[in-house]
């Protein structure tokens, strides 16, 4: 089980986005983060990540109460909302978890869900 530095789910972006550039800037604990939509990993990279924290992809998403979809050889991290998969962001001292996708044709939608502190 982790204990979460911080699980404010908090929604960062709704709209259409036609580049992966957009910035987006928020605070966890007084600290502000920025990161553009493209910088986001899948969740399933986290495996191959350099992180060197030991980290249990199946036991984030169990903690979080998020669903996770075998088909075959391909394991989907569903997010918060419908449509929405998990992602990540890694800034060097803190795993920021994130709901990201395509909710309905042509609008995204980007939720900040928890972060671990590696």
């Amino acid at each position: 089980m982790y204990n979460f530095y911080d699980q404010t789910p908090l929604n960062l972006f709704d709209g259409d986005i036609n580049k992966k550039d957009i910035t987006i800037v928020f605070s966890v604990r007084g600290e502000n983060i920025s990161f553009t939509l493209g910088s986001l990993k899948p969740l399933k990279d986290l495996i191959n990540s350099n992180i060197r924290f030991p980290l249990n992809i199946e036991e984030i998403i169990l903690d979080l109460n998020f669903g996770v979809t075998e088909l075959g050889s391909l394991t989907i991290y569903k997010g918060s909302k419908k449509g929405l998969k998990l992602y990540f962001y890694n800034n060097g001292q803190h795993l920021h978890i994130f709901s990201y996708g395509e909710f309905q044709v042509g609008r995204f939608i980007c939720i900040y869900e928890a972060t671990i502190k590696i």
